[in-house]
């Protein structure tokens, strides 16, 4: 799982940007700009909440994944968007992460340097998560298809202009 080094990198990328965020608030105090002070309370605020929904849903595994891959992988910035759920995921979480962690590194092998925005959200009748990779231009996605379909936890794909698009369900309600 999570080293000693990883963890220490964790620590400093985290104080890396709360000194960062600390100083565009102070920046912007001196220049009487209120507004922007807001906004990035806001935005500071907005992440810690996604980041505590996802510590709510009881998967240590998959929590400490995606918080490492977040501060570490530049290449790839990370945002996550999770709705506040009330779920208990611990049985699935192994698996969960797994097929998370091979999709991702397929996808890392095959699209240089792209975003990736990762969102668990209750839909209908199912607790889904949802990979989205922004593109600039359609790709062949014929690989990213293989992998997904073969995980232990698959995900269906698809594409459009714009992105690529990974689902996987998580629970049924």
């Amino acid at each position: 799982m999570i080293n000693e080094n990883q963890l220490v990198e964790v620590f400093r990328a985290t104080r890396h940007d709360w000194l960062n965020q600390l100083q565009l608030i102070k920046a912007n105090l001196a220049l009487n700009r209120l507004d922007r002070i807001d906004e990035i309370i806001h935005q500071i605020v907005e992440e810690a909440q996604q980041e505590s929904n996802l510590s709510n849903l009881k998967a240590g595994q998959l929590t400490a994944f995606l918080l490492l891959h977040k501060s570490l992988n530049n290449d790839y910035p990370l945002k996550i968007e999770v709705e506040p759920l009330t779920l208990d995921l611990s049985k699935e979480d192994e698996a969960i992460t797994q097929s998370l962690e091979t999709l991702i590194t397929t996808i890392k092998t095959l699209i240089p340097s792209i975003p990736i925005l990762i969102s668990i959200y209750k839909d209908d009748h199912e607790v889904c998560l949802s990979l989205q990779l922004s593109l600039g231009e359609p790709l062949d996605i014929g690989a990213l298809q293989q992998t997904a379909a073969s995980l232990t936890m698959p995900f269906d794909v698809f594409q459009d202009e714009e992105a690529i698009y990974f689902t996987m369900n998580l629970h049924t309600l």
